[in-house]
């Protein structure tokens, strides 16, 4: 009696672990063709630039390929940012010829974005940078160079230096600033670092004055006071 139950039981649990074993590998290969993912590489995207807060104008595309490095289709592609960067997609199907995308708007503080695509069950990954660059000026900050006093017709010790920020708050290179005052008005350009001086020579006549920084369209404006005794 016993032996004869034994080979049944055998035959049964080799089938169940081969339906099993099929069920799985089928399920790996994650697409309606059966191929399995075997890379993922950059189709377009990489190496761009945008304005802050802003999109890139070429998407994030990449390709999955099988073992034989054949397209395929129907495989999850999962997009991942670091830097601040938003995507249009964090997830996308792989199309007929192997390709998925993500539409890229890079963060809101200067500096490089990275954004990374794989693909589960494949080792390698396929990651682009983006460089997001300030934007227009929008304002200005007082850095230094306020309320000097001095001996009146002579330059003062030290300039007055206002910072200028874009709407984010990022440091803005090149942005001309206007200065104002009892002189008439002259410009000064915004360095690498943002900043921008003015060196004041004091009014012939004793007294208290003003000069005002601004840039052009942004509302912004400070206002320095000088001493002349």
């Amino acid at each position: 009696m016993f032996e004869f139950l034994a080979a049944p039981f055998r035959v049964s649990v080799s089938r169940t672990v081969a339906i099993a074993i099929a069920t799985i590998c089928a399920a790996c290969s994650s697409n309606s063709t059966g191929a399995m993912p075997g890379g993922i590489a950059i189709s377009a995207g990489d190496g761009q630039s945008a304005v802050v807060g802003t999109g890139l104008s070429t998407a994030f595309i990449v390709t999955v390929t099988d073992g034989s490095g054949g397209a395929i289709s129907d495989v999850n592609v999962d997009f991942r940012a670091t830097g601040g960067a938003v995507l249009s997609d964090t997830v996308a199907a792989t199309d007929a010829s192997g390709m998925a995308e993500t539409t890229v708007v890079v963060g809101n503080s200067v500096g490089v974005d990275t954004i990374t695509a794989t693909v589960a069950g494949v080792n390698s990954t396929a990651t682009i940078t983006a460089n997001a660059t300030a934007g227009a000026a929008s304002y200005l900050t007082l850095v230094s160079g306020n309320n000097q006093t001095g001996t009146h017709g002579t330059a003062l010790g030290a300039p007055f230096v206002v910072l200028v920020h874009d709407q984010f708050g990022n440091k803005v290179a090149g942005a001309t600033v206007t200065w104002l005052g009892s002189f008439g008005g002259v410009t000064s350009t915004a360095d690498t670092t943002g900043q921008a001086l003015l060196h004041y020579t004091l009014p012939a006549t004793i007294g208290t004055d003003t000069v005002t920084a601004a840039v052009a369209s942004t509302g912004s404006a400070v206002i320095f006071s000088a001493t002349g005794s």
